[in-house]
């Protein structure tokens, strides 16, 4: 699932954006393997926004293809490291763990962590070197690009490493934005959570996989409307803190209130039982409304 999130102190307000929701299948005659679909996925948002923005990968990003596929087409990437990986610095191959060890961190910062499941401050380390990827012969020019390793210490006993394109001057200000970059990345994991306990994406059933592809197209459209439509809409204000208290919630809504506003948006829908009674369902139902389309994969289902 493709998704944009505004960074703290970012000057936004911050939220999250659903961009894509893509399901596939190893066993589709069209699927040509992970790296392809993923690669898919990006080129889609390219398609609409260019070469903006940042792309942050988990450890799951930590590969040649992918790498290849960022610097090829220009694109600015954060991606957090596997531990086995070997890099250059000062023109020579090292292992990533040697050169975390070299790493200075001089910077200092506090951030909320959530630490199974309790939020506590945590105080962290960091700072940050110049490397390139080793030449390898299946990828050439890849190890032409200049990067960073960004070392982060305090997160637990060993250090979370990140690679990025992102260059800068070494400050604390310049090196923050790196590791921000990354950390906002936990509310995707979020907002992934959310997707797939509200929506009980997880459990849908149908018989192809182009029917399971426009579920997935009908959860995308939901969530985009919880989440922009409503859940980041100043004018609606109103109509959003209706919802979440309709969900009647025994705690306040958190900060990550989507929550909140599915289970009202859900409780609502419970009641329409009760007002279908004075509706004209014909003229509800069958009234055009052309502000809003569904592509699909195709006619079935």
């Amino acid at each position: 699932m493709a998704i944009r999130s505004d960074p703290v102190g970012s000057g936004r307000r911050r939220g999250v954006v659903p961009l894509q929701f893509r399901l596939w299948s190893t066993e589709d005659p069209e699927y040509k393997g992970e790296n392809a679909e993923i690669e898919a996925i990006i080129d889609s948002i390219r398609a609409e926004v260019g070469n903006k923005g940042i792309y942050v990968y988990d450890r799951g990003g930590d590969r040649n293809e992918i790498f290849r596929y960022f610097i090829s087409n220009g694109l600015d990437f954060i991606v957090r490291m596997m531990q086995n990986r070997y890099l250059m610095y000062e023109g020579v191959r090292q292992h990533i763990l040697v050169l975390a060890a070299k790493c200075h961190t001089p910077h200092t910062s506090v951030v909320a962590f959530n630490a199974n499941g309790e939020e506590k401050d945590t105080t962290i380390h960091y700072g940050a070197m110049p490397v390139r990827l080793p030449e390898n012969p299946d990828f050439p020019g890849m190890h032409e690009k200049d990067l960073r390793l960004v070392v982060v210490r305090g997160f637990g006993q060993c250090a979370m490493l990140i690679l990025t394109t992102l260059q800068g001057d070494g400050s604390k200000e310049d090196v923050w934005r790196v590791v921000q970059g990354y950390l906002t990345r936990w509310r995707v994991e979020e907002t992934i959570r959310f997707v797939k306990q509200s929506y009980q994406v997880e459990d849908m059933r149908t018989l192809t996989l182009a029917r399971l592809r426009n579920l997935a197209a009908l959860v995308l459209a939901v969530a985009y409307f919880v989440m922009v439509w409503i859940g980041k809409s100043e004018r609606r204000e109103v109509l959003r803190t209706h919802i979440v208290e309709t969900a009647k919630r025994i705690y306040g809504a958190p900060e990550f209130f989507y929550y909140a506003l599915a289970d009202g948006i859900q409780k609502l829908f419970t009641r329409f039982g009760k007002w279908s009674a004075k509706l004209d369902l014909k003229k509800v139902l069958l009234k055009p409304s052309p502000q809003l389309e569904f592509a699909f994969a195709d006619g079935d289902g």
